[in-house]
């Protein structure tokens, strides 16, 4: 009978150890949970000097963009697009055989009519002679 009442007070001990634990890891978790919460309030505000500065310039950005009429932004599209382009055209050998905007050097316009288009790469056009 001695063995029956110790059993029976350790699974009363660790019924309670259990219970303590439960209690402990809600009161941590509520604990966290409010300490969580108010961190975020708190530091959601604080931008650097940099980040406000960034900002307003982007701000001003749009503004300016927003404040052009259809018809400005056309022309400066269309400017964008007839900007000189730098020409080479080669010959079959690779030599150079004129450089420059066609659109202003008539010999120029000839030799790249007459030649092929080969690349372009940051506004240059390059084209070779094959005769």
């Amino acid at each position: 009978m001695n063995s029956s009442e110790v059993k029976s007070s350790s699974k009363n001990s660790r019924t309670k150890v259990k219970n303590l634990s439960a209690i402990l890891a809600i009161c941590l978790a509520v604990i966290t949970l409010f300490q969580a919460g108010t961190a975020n309030s708190k530091d959601e505000r604080k931008m650097s000097a940099l980040e406000i500065e960034l900002l307003t310039e982007i701000d001003e950005m749009f503004a300016t963009q927003e404040d052009l009429s259809l018809e400005e932004v056309i022309i400066e599209e269309v400017e964008a697009l007839t900007e000189t382009n730098k020409v080479k055209v080669y010959d079959a050998n690779g030599e150079l055989l004129g450089e420059g905007d066609p659109k202003t050097n008539e010999s120029l316009r000839q030799l790249v009519n007459k030649a092929d288009f080969l690349n372009e790469y940051a506004r240059s056009s390059f084209y070779q002679v094959t005769q």
